[in-house]
């Protein structure tokens, strides 16, 4: 019987990489983090991980409050199906750093925009 030499060079390469992603700092992805953009400039990863993770909060304003309904569950998953796609779609032209709250603004409505769209809630709102 032949060693699995290949077996083993892919275990452990995932085991490295695992240890590698573990031992990376966490992001600090509060909002007190993005307050000062000129003197401490956001990475386009850090906007785009901050802005995804307000997909909760924008499918709790969409369904008007029910986290309980099946209209809350189907929002959010299809913000999560579409998660990846509005990432890569808003990343296309957004520079690599963000050092101005307007680029910050701008980057995260339309990243919001693409992840919950909200035709229709607005309206309700206005009645």
């Amino acid at each position: 019987m032949k060693f699995p030499y290949a077996t083993v060079i892919l275990v452990a390469v995932a085991i490295g990489y695992m240890l590698w992603d573990q031992s990376r700092p966490a992001m600090d992805l509060s909002p007190s983090r993005f307050t000062d953009l000129r003197a401490n400039p956001a990475t386009q990863e850090e906007v785009l991980a901050f802005f995804t993770q307000k997909a909760k909060g924008l499918c709790f304003e969409k369904t008007e409050g029910a986290t309980d309904s099946a209209s809350f569950d189907a929002c959010m998953e299809k913000a999560e199906e579409r998660r990846a796609e509005c990432k890569q779609i808003t990343s296309r032209n957004m520079p690599e750093l963000i050092d101005s709250q307007a680029e910050f603004r701008e980057y995260g409505l339309y990243l919001m925009t693409c992840l919950v769209p909200m035709e229709g809630a607005w309206e309700k709102a206005g009645q």
